[in-house]
Formats: structure tokens, sequence, C-alpha cells
């Protein structure tokens, strides 16, 4: 039986489409540290784990949207009560692979509340299943250097050249 908990701190800007994750993941293997930075302006995604970094090139451009094309709503609520009541929204979208997502998000500012994935059976594997809710989340980028591509991935990619 494999399980998996994951921590993650996230900054997010749609505006210049930069995205970042620092996750902490428990599974079978141990606790692991990584970072994801994605760069949607250049379809590139870099993944910092044990002082190495990967990156990678998206061959098609990749949109950086808080509701991805094709979504369908499910339903239409609020979380909280009295003056700290705010409206939100359950989606539903359907990606290429098959796997699907569910997520709420709040109305204003498309903050996201809730995802819930559910990916197909590939080769065996079986299919898997992934909650994550968000909490602690605070309006604006409160570190923007966290955007910048590490040393570490520059000199890799001015080597491969």
């Amino acid at each position: 039986m494999s399980v998996s908990l994951e921590s993650r701190s996230a900054s997010v800007d749609y505006s210049k489409g930069y995205v970042y994750y620092k996750q902490t993941i428990n599974a079978n293997s141990g606790l692991t540290e990584q970072i994801l930075l994605q760069d949607f302006n250049k379809n590139k995604e870099y993944v910092i784990k044990d002082n190495n970094c990967t990156t990678l090139n998206h061959t098609t451009s990749v949109e950086l949207a808080c509701i991805p094309l094709g979504y369908k709503i499910l339903s239409r609520s609020y979380v909280g009560t009295g003056m700290t009541k705010v409206n939100a929204t359950l989606y539903k979208y359907m990606d290429i692979t098959g796997t699907r997502f569910f997520f709420k998000v709040v109305d204003d500012g498309c903050i996201p509340l809730m995802t819930d994935t559910e990916s197909p059976n590939w080769i065996g594997e079986g299919s898997k299943k992934t909650t994550v809710t968000y909490m602690g989340i605070t309006k604006g980028i409160h570190d923007p250097t966290v955007f910048n591509v590490p040393t570490i991935c520059v000199s890799i990619a001015v080597m491969i050249k």
C-alpha cells in the first residue's frame, strides 16, 4: 500500500504567468522536498530536488488560468457565515489523458479552496485519487524572488547549449 501525504506552499501570479510550489511529500520511500517553478511565458517548468534541477519544456503553449477551458459548473454555493461568507463555485474538468478534476474556488479573485483529482488506470498501475485543501491563503505575492529561476537551473541550461 502506498500512502502519500503532502504539504505545500504556493505563489501564483496570473498576470505575469508564474507559479511556484514548495512541496514536502511523505511516501513509503520517506520524506522528499522539492520546488516546482513554472514559467508559462517560456512554457518551461523547473523541478529542483536533492540539489539537482530538471528543466521540462512544454511542447504546446500552456495557459495559466484559474478556470481551464472546457469546464462544467457543478454547483454554486458559499463558505463561511455572516459577514465572512464568500461565494464559491464547484467546477469539473477532464483533460486529454482522462484525468478528472473537481475544484472549488472563491468567485471573487479565483482563490482555490479544494481540488479533487481522479486519474485513470494506466498500464495496470491502478487509478489514483488526490484531494488537496487550501488553507492560509493571503493576498499578493509576499516574496517575488520565488519566481527567479534558481542558479542551479541556469548553470545547467548554459552547459547543455
